[in-house]
């Protein structure tokens, strides 16, 4: 029998986290993710804070009510703040809208809402880097929710954490099948509300269909595990919805 045939006899049939984890250690560094402490409590993130309290201009402009319409919607949802179509008399932006969401949840609803949270930390960068940067993030941030022991698949072995980090042409296929094979998360009775700010930004000449590939996957991962999903951006987007 071949030594390759008996290598993979002998390979475990269950992954933990922990194990995960380990593989995508350096990932934060070589793409400049969002770390979990910001993705997931907003901690170090800009505007950072909890706060029982919508700020009174969302209010006044109807987002609060829009964004709790689609929390207690009974299936996956997902919404696209902008700039353009979203902006009324109250001056507000898209991002500001994201970030103060993300904090009501936590501090008024923590037992009802899981929030993500992900931006791009380097809103100048050219849109390669700003895809890389947000797809690092949230494989980063999700690979803390997967239950303590699952059962292994191909795509969540090292190989493809290795090429994800490596910097070469295949590294945003492999972040994909990374964030498609991961199984369903540990969420208990919350909700996972995902927020992705400036996703706008990764959408270039080159990079476009890519961005398409990666809002597919996101509200099929998000969607399996009954959540929603809300980008906020500074411009329209046909490409992102």
């Amino acid at each position: 029998m071949p030594a390759s045939t008996m290598k993979n006899l002998f390979r475990s049939k269950t992954v933990t986290r922990e194990k995960l984890q380990d593989r995508a250690q350096g990932l934060n560094v070589a793409l400049d993710c969002v770390s979990h402490g910001e993705s997931l409590e907003g901690k170090g993130a800009y505007g950072y804070g909890n706060s029982k309290e919508f700020p009174e201009v969302l209010y006044k402009a109807g987002v609060e009510r829009d964004l709790f319409r689609m929390f207690y919607s009974p299936t996956p949802q997902v919404k696209v703040l902008d700039e353009v179509s979203n902006m009324t008399m109250y001056k507000y932006s898209a991002a500001y809208a994201g970030r103060e969401w993300a904090k009501y949840l936590r501090a008024a609803r923590p037992d009802e809402a899981l929030v993500v949270r992900v931006y791009a930390k380097n809103r100048e960068a050219p849109p390669a880097t700003v895809l890389m940067q947000l797809l690092g993030s949230l494989v980063w941030s999700f690979i803390t929710l997967v239950p303590r022991e699952f059962d292994a698949v191909e795509d969540l072995r090292r190989h493809n954490f290795e090429a994800l980090m490596g910097g070469g042409p295949d590294r945003f296929d492999a972040g994909v099948r990374i964030l498609s094979a991961l199984p369903k998360f540990r969420l208990g009775k919350r909700r996972l509300f995902c927020i992705v700010d400036g996703l706008h930004l990764a959408e270039g000449k080159e990079t476009s269909s890519h961005v398409a590939t990666l809002v597919a996957v996101l509200r099929d991962v998000v969607a399996k595990n009954d959540g929603h999903i809300l980008y906020t951006i500074s411009r329209a987007s046909k490409i992102i919805k």
